[in-house]
């Protein structure tokens, strides 16, 4: 039988000279407890490209995922990520935030009239710009559109980069990966571009269903496809990823 989610009613008030007057009236069904994935708006086709990059480098890393997910990874299979991009990404960013904030405490916190460190501004000017400057370097000459680095304890290593959408093909709902690893089969590298519709991962009413997307990444990244041969190979790790299928929703471990 069906459950039905309770009708929950609310009004929003404003404060107006000591009075609370009632502005908007809401009426919304409650969503279960255990819906953790949010309904996505898509229409713009960048909240789109931002929901399966955010899921993505979680299928890729983590055995817990998100309700509605297929079975995650083999853990041979996993990656350990690496954050190397982006700890120079925030150390680049707020070292020219606490440089504005190191101006604004002389300015206004010391009172120091500015024709009194005017010298140190102009250096501290100097370095803001050329941090950002470097930030904006950074983000365009070496991420590139990274949303995933990572490696497995078997040598191979992954970058996934998520182009962006811009030009003639802004309008496009398609989304495009570019896949690049070393240490795969035969102990070469290689580089792969795909691309796919939006519409195979998302329902009429904006609902992500993420299996469908971990389907399609199984289906075009080598290193998944050679390290699931592997397994079904080797004897030792297809018991252990049988043991081990992964973790649900609220993190507890499944055993066949």
């Amino acid at each position: 039988m069906k459950q039905i989610q309770p009708i929950i009613y609310t009004t929003l008030h404003v404060r107006h000279h000591e009075q609370d007057i009632p502005l908007l009236a809401l009426r919304y069904r409650a969503l279960p407890p255990s819906s953790r994935i949010l309904p996505t708006n898509h229409s713009p086709l960048t909240d789109l490209k931002t929901t399966l990059d955010d899921h993505l480098p979680i299928y890729l890393s983590s055995p817990n995922l998100p309700t509605a997910s297929g079975p995650p990874l083999p853990k041979p299979l996993r990656f350990t990520p690496s954050y190397t991009t982006t700890y120079v990404r925030l150390f680049l960013g707020y070292s020219s935030v606490l440089i504005a904030a190191y101006l604004f405490y002389l300015d206004y916190y010391l009172k120091i009239p500015f024709r009194l460190h005017k010298v140190t501004a102009a250096w501290c000017g100097l370095g803001y710009f050329l941090l950002n400057g470097a930030l904006t370097a950074w983000i365009w000459l070496v991420e590139k559109g990274v949303v995933f680095e990572g490696s497995r304890k078997d040598g191979v290593s992954v970058k996934v980069y998520s182009l962006g959408m811009a030009g003639k093909r802004k309008w496009e709902p398609v989304y495009r990966l570019v896949l690049v690893w070393e240490g795969g089969k035969g102990g070469k590298g290689g580089r792969k571009e795909v691309e796919v519709g939006f519409e195979g991962f998302f329902e009429g009413n904006g609902m992500f269903v993420p299996a469908r997307f971990e389907e399609w990444l199984r289906g075009v990244m080598p290193v998944i496809q050679d390290g699931m041969k592997q397994v079904a190979a080797d004897p030792a790790q297809a018991a252990t990823s049988s043991v081990e299928v992964g973790g649900t929703a609220n993190g507890t471990k499944r055993r066949n």
